[in-house]
């Protein structure tokens, strides 16, 4: 039973009741809120792609000593209502870790969007960017929850391979019934 807000009126020919709610439930997985004529394979890996890049994000975590940092620059107080910033010798001198190996995690948290960097004279200040790590993971969040829906409707491995089949396939009849 399709619970879901997409609606499928024509292209839909071959599949099933059940194959549909299961489409429908995909859909909703990845965030589309277009209707199924307007779905292509550019907007499904569009969204794909912005799933691996928030992955990505997370894996910035994967080295200790850039977690250490990150987590430094989290729990070091807060002035206005913003989280600390600090230079890269402060952050070397207070966790006693080169000044070498601090700029590289530093860039790296930066490249993933995971810190702000505001330049101040010659010093730069680093600070962590919660309204983007509260945006990464709230998406993760929902998007747990919805792949726990996905696994009790019995909808394995990847939605995205799912819908570009189903995409793929009405596409190919719409062209031969011209």
């Amino acid at each position: 039973m399709n619970s879901s807000n997409i609606k499928f009126t024509g292209g839909a020919a071959g599949y099933t009741s059940a194959e549909l709610d299961k489409i429908a439930v995909a859909a909703e997985y990845l965030g589309l809120e277009h209707a199924p004529e307007q779905w292509t394979v550019e907007l499904l890996e569009q969204k794909r792609t912005r799933m691996r890049e928030q992955v990505g994000t997370l894996r910035a975590f994967a080295d200790e000593s850039r977690m250490d940092i990150f987590l430094f620059l989290m729990h070091r107080g807060t002035t206005n209502g913003e989280m600390g910033s600090f230079t890269v010798s402060e952050i070397a001198e207070r966790m006693q870790i080169s000044l070498s190996t601090v700029s590289h995690h530093l860039q790296e948290l930066k490249r993933v969007g995971l810190l702000k960097v505001e330049r101040q004279g010659k010093e730069r200040y680093y600070r962590v960017d919660l309204d983007y790590l509260i945006d990464i993971v709230g998406n993760l969040y929902q998007k747990l929850l919805k792949k726990r829906e996905l696994i009790k409707q019995g909808i394995p491995g990847c939605p995205t391979e799912l819908l570009v089949e189903f995409v793929t396939k009405n596409l190919n009849l719409t062209e031969n019934n011209k």
